[in-house]
């Protein structure tokens, strides 16, 4: 009986698409397209802005950590619960009220007076996020017939790609030419101009569902997320014996088993579990996690090692990674048609597994180094895998299980991924810190310093590469303690990649292992 009631609902939401055409709902394609481009733009151009902000702010490392997780840990957390506050109170209307918000966090970002402000800022845009993103794709899916919708999902990705190579750009020619700020304030006029685009041209939902709210796993979710974010973030600062570390990592992991707990005995759960008994499901979603977790903190890395080791401005930074947006463009362009000639897992292995040398490549070159040889190679890797393997990836997942839960099991995925990214960097941003404070502690051990200078640098040393230096020291001490910094992340900056490349090589082999394409609808 439930499954009978559930293909009801998914028939209706076919019967009552009024669009069978591109250009009758054109209004719709380009509010789904600003809708889900503002917030990735905004991701991707924090990210190459990272080191500037970092400096004009004088934020330490944890610090500029915060001002991505806060952001994404709102989103990994509630674009589920997001998703279905749409399906119940209506796309349109969670779309505005997301677009409003997100736009006013914008704009409290762009004003932001100190970090700590900043981080808070960036986590309620977050919510706006979590809000604006499932409501963006889902007006696509109840807008179009079967046959229209199809066409209307490839032109938003390729736009997603597009905004994606432009988000570096366009947020490291405004840090550079203007102020970082305006990587945020810039989504202030866009979202004027879309919401009486989205008041008037798009129509109000007619097919609602009167679901009940998983409020109780949302909650859990986020707070055990978040705890657990939160110790390992901060262990650096506050110790890693520290009891607020030692019971926010184990607060978070409780919380985390009690929301499984609680998502296999309620009825309309956030997360159903039995979609997980599908092996190719949960091997789709295993390497999904590996995938993003490691690239999530390479994203996170390479702009430091470019701007603030390598010398690069963060436009030459954006522009250096223009070659692997191509490749990602072209890849992705013509993934579809491999996949109905090969078949989803050899080209979700060999797309990982490019990503994976990619890695690898990045952590070879010196301290010196030129764009030619050392990094070109690695940028075009890295795009081409990429484009190469996230349609596979999605068609994994959602051609695991029947078309009625596409939308949900796509949900899962995306939660997926953004909750390895947050923990990517987390993570990752843990084992950099203590691994740059002891090559950092190495050099230091063979030069004499009087105990001020040494309490500044340990002071400094959380600032990661952007670490100040005393300026009563001789110029001498000063070229050594520069080169100390420099060659302690610049070892960290290695490790790190060697080990995103074996992460990801993991997901490449369990993606072989897992992935069945004779349980994958592709139609």
């Amino acid at each position: 009986m439930e499954t009978n009631t559930q293909n009801m609902e998914y028939s209706s939401l076919e019967d009552t698409a009024p669009f069978t055409s591109l250009r009758d709902g054109i209004w719709v394609l380009v509010v789904a397209i600003i809708g889900t481009g503002m917030p990735f733009i905004d991701s991707t151009g924090v990210n190459t802005i990272l080191p500037i902000l970092q400096n004009e702010l004088g934020a330490k490392i944890t610090q500029a950590q915060w001002i991505i997780e806060s952001y994404a840990l709102m989103v990994s957390s509630l674009i589920l619960f997001g998703g279905a506050l749409g399906d119940k109170f209506g796309r349109k209307k969670i779309f505005i009220i997301g677009l409003i918000m997100f736009a006013g966090c914008s704009l409290w970002c762009g004003l932001a007076p100190t970090t700590n402000n900043l981080i808070l800022a960036r986590a309620f845009q977050g919510i706006g996020g979590a809000l604006l993103i499932p409501a963006s794709l889902a007006l696509l899916t109840v807008s179009f017939d079967a046959r229209t919708r199809a066409r209307a999902f490839g032109i938003w990705s390729a736009f997603v790609a597009v905004t994606t190579a432009l988000g570096p750009i366009i947020g490291g020619w405004l840090a550079e030419a203007y102020t970082w700020r305006y990587v945020f304030l810039i989504n202030i006029p866009v979202s004027i101009l879309l919401l009486p685009i989205l008041i008037t041209k798009v129509q109000s939902d007619r097919d609602l569902r009167p679901i009940k709210l998983d409020l109780i796993g949302a909650v859990l979710v986020s707070l055990g997320l978040g705890l657990f974010v939160f110790g390992l973030i901060e262990s650096p600062n506050m110790g890693y014996t520290d009891i607020r570390v030692i019971g926010s990592v184990a607060a978070g992991i409780i919380l985390g088993a009690v929301f499984i707990y609680y998502e296999r005995r309620i009825k309309e759960p956030l997360v159903p579990m039995m979609l997980f008994r599908s092996r190719t499901f949960t091997g789709a979603n295993i390497v999904s996690f590996l995938f993003w977790f490691s690239w999530n903190a390479v994203i996170f890395y390479v702009p430091f090692g470019f701007i603030q080791l390598h010398g690069y401005s963060a436009l030459e930074f954006a522009i250096s990674f223009l070659p692997g947006f191509v490749a990602l463009l072209i890849l992705a362009t013509i993934s579809g048609e491999l996949i109905s000639r090969l078949g989803v897992k050899i080209l979700l292995v060999a797309g990982i597994f490019m990503v994976s040398i990619a890695f690898y490549l990045f952590s070879i070159p010196g301290i010196e180094t030129e764009y030619r040889s050392d990094w070109l190679l690695p940028i075009l890797l890295m795009g081409g895998g990429v484009g190469l393997s996230s349609s596979p990836m999605v068609s994994a997942v959602v051609g695991s299980h029947d078309k009625m839960y596409s939308g949900l099991v796509s949900g899962i995925n995306n939660a997926v991924g953004r909750i390895a990214g947050l923990l990517g960097i987390a993570i990752l941003g843990l084992i950099g810190i203590n691994l740059f404070n002891f090559q950092f502690d190495k050099h230091l051990a063979d030069i004499t310093l009087d105990p001020a200078t040494l309490d500044v640098l340990m002071s400094e040393r959380i600032k990661f590469i952007a670490a100040e230096i005393p300026k009563w020291l001789d110029s001498e001490t000063t070229e050594f303690i520069s080169f100390s910094i420099k060659n302690s992340f610049h070892i960290t900056f290695s490790f790190v990649m060697k080990l995103c490349a074996g992460i990801c090589l993991i997901g490449s082999v369990l993606a072989y292992l897992l992935i069945d394409d004779s349980k994958i609808q592709l139609d």
